[in-house]
C-alpha cells in the first residue's frame, strides 16, 4: 500500500518556485491536482487508514493555464506506484484533422527541448472526418525523443472519453472506460513525473485526478470518526475477475447490509442479517459488472435509502434496516485501485492548508458480522 507523504508537497512547491522564476521571468500558477473526485472534503485511503482532505486544491472543472504561448491544461503531482490519473472529457473536433495529446513531465510545464522530461507521451491524432488516424507514445529525456511507438487510433470526434493510466510495477496499464487499451513500458523513473498537461484545440477536460492505491480482499474497512453520516458517499474503483465478490456493512453488531454478486447468474443480492434472522432479498435492476474490465462505484448515503451507482448509472436503491454504518468488509475476486469517502464536515476557516488529519483503518482481518 501507499502513504503520501506531506513531504511531496514541499518538494512540489519548490520545483514551481524554480519553474517560476526561470529565463528570469515570472509564471503563472500552475494549480495542484486533487487526489479525488470529490466535490468537497474527503477520506482518502493512505496506506491502513484514511487521510483527511479537508477542501479541495483546485476547481472541481478544469481550467486551462496560458503559458509560453500555449494555452493547455496543466496540474501539478507526483506520481507513484500504483496510484492512477483519471481523464474524462469529450473529443470536440468539427471538422479538419486534430490531435489530443498528455504528458507526464518533470521539470516543465510543458515540452521544453532546453530542459527537464517527458516521462509519458500519448498522443491522439485524426483525420478529417473525425475518424481516428494514430495513437503515437513516446518519452522525451536528455533533449530528444526516444524511438516512437506507434499504434491505430479507434477512437473518433464527437464523443466522450474516460482515460485512465495505472502505475504498475515496471509499466503503465492505460485503460478506456475501463477497458484495457494498452500498456508503456517505464523508459524514465515515475519519480521524475511532477507535472501532468492535456493539450487539444478542439477537446475539453471535465475532470482530472490523480490518487488511490492498491487493494485486494479480503479487505476490512472501518470508517473515520465512528462511521458513516447523511450525505456521505463512498466511491470506489475496482477491478472484478470472473468470480464473485462480496461488500458487507455492519453497525458493529449485525450484517446491516450485503451485497453479493453471481457472475454466473449474472445478478446483484442485497439483504441484511440482524439479529441472526436474514431479511427479503432486493435485486439490483441489472449486472453491471464485466470480468477484467475497471468500474466505478458510488454509494450514496441518503437520510431513507443508499443510492448506489456503477458508472454513473443507478443499479439500485437500498431502504436502511439499520443506520448506523461502522464498518464494511470486502470478499472474493475483486482488486481495488481506489476507495474515497466524500464528506460534507466542514472545517472552520482558521484550519490551513497544512492541516492532516487521519481515522479508520484498512486491513486484512475480516470478522464475521452477526455470526
Amino acid at each position: 500500500m501507499i502513504r503520501i507523504e506531506a513531504k511531496y508537497a514541499a518538494l512540489i512547491l519548490f520545483l514551481f518556485v524554480l519553474i517560476s522564476i526561470s529565463h528570469g521571468q515570472p509564471g503563472p500558477p500552475i494549480p495542484t491536482m486533487d487526489e479525488h473526485r470529490c466535490p468537497n472534503a474527503a477520506w482518502v485511503a493512505d496506506g491502513t487508514r484514511f487521510r483527511y482532505i479537508w477542501k479541495r486544491k483546485s476547481d472541481i472543472t478544469p481550467v486551462k493555464t496560458f503559458f509560453n504561448g500555449q494555452y493547455p491544461y496543466v496540474y501539478a503531482h507526483t506520481f507513484q506506484k500504483g496510484q492512477t490519473l483519471h481523464l474524462r472529457g469529450f473529443f470536440d473536433f468539427q471538422n479538419g484533422d486534430d490531435s489530443f495529446e498528455i504528458n507526464m513531465l518533470g521539470g516543465s510545464p510543458l515540452i521544453d527541448p532546453q530542459s527537464g522530461a517527458d516521462v509519458f507521451h500519448i498522443k491522439l491524432t485524426f483525420n478529417d472526418d473525425q475518424t481516428g488516424k494514430d495513437i503515437i507514445l513516446n518519452t522525451f529525456k536528455n533533449g530528444k525523443w526516444l524511438a516512437e511507438v506507434k499504434t491505430r487510433n479507434p477512437f473518433h470526434g464527437g464523443f466522450n472519453f474516460l482515460f485512465t493510466f495505472h502505475a504498475m510495477t515496471n509499466k503503465f496499464e492505460v485503460r478506456f472506460y475501463g477497458n484495457k487499451l494498452l500498456e508503456y513500458p517505464y523508459r524514465l523513473p515515475l519519480d521524475y513525473i511532477t507535472m501532468v498537461n492535456a493539450i487539444g484545440s478542439a477537446s475539453r477536460l471535465d475532470q482530472i485526478y490523480l490518487g488511490g492505491q492498491p487493494m485486494r480482499t479480503p479487505l476490512r474497512i472501518i470508517f473515520p470518526e465512528g462511521g458513516l453520516n447523511v450525505g456521505d458517499v463512498i466511491q470506489l474503483d475496482g477491478i472484478p475477475g470472473n468470480l464473485d465478490f462480496t461488500m458487507e456493512f455492519s453497525d458493529g453488531k449485525g450484517l446491516i447490509l450485503q451485497i453479493k454478486t453471481n457472475f454466473a447468474l449474472e445478478d446483484v443480492i442485497l439483504n441484511s442479517r440482524i439479529g441472526k434472522v436474514w431479511g427479503e432479498e432486493v435485486r439490483a435492476l441489472y449486472f453491471p459488472f464485466e470480468g477484467g474490465k475497471t468500474f466505478e462505484m458510488e454509494m450514496r448515503f441518503n437520510e431513507e435509502y443508499i443510492m448506489i451507482l456503477v458508472d454513473n448509472a443507478v443499479i439500485v436503491n437500498w431502504n436502511h434496516r439499520a443506520k448506523h454504518y461502522g464498518e464494511m468488509s470486502i470478499y472474493g475476486s475483486l482488486e481495488l485501485k481506489n476507495f474515497v469517502i466524500c464528506g460534507i464536515k466542514q472545517m472552520p476557516s482558521w484550519v490551513g492548508d497544512d492541516f492532516v488529519k487521519y481515522g479508520g483503518s484498512l486491513s486484512a482481518e475480516t470478522v464475521p458480522y452477526d455470526d
